[in-house]
């Protein structure tokens, strides 16, 4: 954790959830991505609910993935962008 002031604190995986909490489905390759996510990390007092802007963001070059944009909102708010691979066989 990065605080406004540059100080950085580890984490506790003790303490930190991150579940998917909506899915989408390419018609293209079938693959399954989530595109919802709940991350609260109880010590910090964050509950974020982060979702898709766009829903259908799969790339298919050398490796099939997801990525794009995603908006955050709860106990903080923003925008951020995300990367996932893996979830092609």
């Amino acid at each position: 954790m990065v605080d406004a002031d540059g100080r950085t604190s580890a984490l506790s995986l003790d303490n930190t959830r991150l579940e998917p909490t909506d899915h989408w489905t390419s018609e293209t390759s079938g693959v399954r991505y989530p595109v919802g996510w709940r991350l609260k990390v109880a010590e910090q007092n964050i509950d974020l609910q982060i979702d898709a802007t766009v829903r259908d963001q799969e790339m298919n070059h050398s490796v099939r993935y997801w990525e794009g944009a995603v908006t955050v909102s709860g106990s903080h708010t923003g925008v951020g962008y995300l990367e996932m691979s893996g979830y092609s066989r």
